[in-house]
């Protein structure tokens, strides 16, 4: 990428936003109507923030999403959503203290 210059690396950049928001859609579209993942070819390319977004909302989708991949603060924010999930959370012992209490805050609500 060094040897591009502004011009190539402006579409590049644009190419890389679109991409993003083209996964933004697909995951808002999932959530409304979680049929619609089988026609989704670009699981591959979510990010683990935006795998976190879509189990957070759906989380019949835990089968395909990289668990081993998301971060103490992804894993945090399903849980608070989806706290049935926990089973299936591999850094279960690695979340703070702070992190499992806020997960417990919403439970508590219900």
């Amino acid at each position: 990428m060094d040897d591009l210059k502004a011009p190539k690396l402006d579409w590049l950049n644009k190419c890389r936003e679109m991409e993003l928001e083209c996964n933004r859609i697909w995951i808002k579209a999932i959530e409304f109507s979680p049929q619609l993942a089988r026609y989704c070819k670009r699981f591959n390319d979510f990010s683990t923030g935006q795998w976190a977004v879509l189990l957070s909302h759906c989380p019949e989708f835990i089968n395909i999403a990289p668990l081993h991949k998301l971060s103490a603060g992804e894993w945090t924010h399903i849980l608070y959503w989806q706290p049935q999930l926990e089973a299936e959370c591999p850094i279960m012992e690695r979340l703070s203290d702070e992190q499992k209490a806020f997960i417990k805050s919403n439970t508590d609500c219900k």
